[in-house]
């Protein structure tokens, strides 16, 4: 075994330690075994010997041996013998030549390229809720709050509903996570998923299916922002629609929320940074790593990948009208400088922009965050690091 591909979690990373150890353990073992039997019966009899009284030696001494049991006693014997062939087995390894060292303890690790998007994504995000508490003076998103802290923010008390509002959360995020929860909800006897689906192909002639933020899926919650942005008059309507054929004329309070989020237009413009993301870094990403069946990549061959994706997002970081420019082109807009995966988002966001002021900030803040996660799970492939001084050999 020369190593594995797991995601970034802490089990895994410990697991790959464990495996790397008894890798070398096993390696040491079977290094001084082989020197063993390589050995004439006059040079081996006194090394085993020697094995046979460790063991004795172990068990408290000749009389206490004599007390074990044929299977304790073949334990202590065994045990001897793996800690002396892992002794020996170290001497010969220290008289390898560096190389031949070098491809005996080969044992690469390598983290999953979807979860390094997940992460990097996250990052992005968080650098985005980061912009707005660095300028307190900008109204940040609205607040979208579940139906007991909306009650106690209601409810007249002061200390209630400062409580209320500080644990509620608002933005992008938010609204594409709750959007996901009215149009595409996970337990299909809920939700308007089957309303969205019909209501589109009589508005737009095609019907529509949300992406699916209500479970941990790469690029959903970018999806999601692309599909409102997209589509905002539509859900717009569909939300007044099914407001309108209720009897008591209100929204539930999931329904009411989407519907705030729509009208706010700090929310608006981090689903515009996060569409913007998405669309230049994301899909172009996960499309480069992920080649056809026929045209396999290793892992082990990403390194010079990464490095291009780092200097592409510095390069949007230090001039973002590469991307937000009317003459924004996906030939240098994207990472892979093929055409964007839903170019209607970036025409509904262009036609938006003048109306976002905060956009631009929004989106340096973006790939600013999404920048330093990507440097953090990108350790393996550090020069002079394992990968790195590997050979294709």
């Amino acid at each position: 075994m020369t190593g594995g591909n797991s995601d970034h979690s802490e089990d895994q990373k410990k697991l790959f330690k464990l495996l790397k150890a008894y890798k070398e353990k096993v390696g040491y073992e079977q290094q001084g075994e082989s020197t063993l039997l390589d050995m004439t019966l006059e040079e081996a009899l006194p090394l085993l010997m020697e094995i046979y009284w460790d063991a004795v030696d172990k068990a408290g001494g000749f009389t206490a041996w004599l007390g074990l049991t044929h299977n304790e006693q073949k334990l202590q014997n065994d045990n001897a013998y793996l800690e002396f062939c892992k002794r020996l087995g170290k001497e010969r390894f220290n008289l390898l030549s560096e190389k031949e060292r070098a491809a005996s303890k080969l044992f690469l690790w390598v983290g999953c390229g979807m979860h390094k998007e997940m992460n990097a994504f996250k990052g992005a995000v968080q650098s985005i809720e980061e912009w707005w508490k660095e300028n307190e003076r900008e109204k940040p998103p609205c607040k979208l709050m579940n139906r007991d802290n909306r009650a106690a923010a209601e409810s007249g008390s002061s200390e209630a509903a400062t409580r209320a509002v500080a644990v509620s959360k608002g933005g992008a995020i938010k609204l594409t996570e709750l959007a996901g929860a009215v149009f595409h909800h996970k337990d299909k006897r809920k939700g308007q998923q089957n309303t969205v689906k019909y209501f589109a192909q009589h508005v737009l002639g095609m019907p529509i299916v949300f992406p699916d933020t209500s479970n941990i899926r790469y690029h959903c919650h970018g999806d999601a922002s692309s599909e409102l942005l997209v589509n905002y008059d539509f859900y717009f309507m569909l939300l007044e629609m099914v407001w309108d054929k209720k009897e008591a004329g209100t929204f539930t309070n999931l329904e009411l929320n989407v519907y705030t989020g729509l009208q706010d237009t700090p929310t608006i413009e981090e689903l515009c940074a996060i569409s913007l993301y998405s669309q230049s870094v994301t899909h172009p990403y996960l499309h480069t790593i992920r080649e056809p069946e026929g045209n396999k990549t290793n892992a082990l061959d990403l390194g010079p990948l990464h490095n291009r994706l780092i200097s592409f997002i510095q390069k949007i970081i230090n001039n973002p009208n590469i991307l937000l420019s009317p003459a924004a082109s996906f030939e240098t807009a994207t990472f892979d400088g093929k055409n964007w995966q839903r170019p209607e988002v970036i025409y509904a966001i262009q036609t938006q922009l003048p109306n976002l002021p905060h956009v631009r900030p929004l989106t340096i803040a973006c790939f600013h965050g999404a920048l330093t996660t990507w440097k953090r799970f990108l350790v393996e492939f550090a020069p002079r690091g394992e990968i790195d001084k590997a050979t294709a050999n």
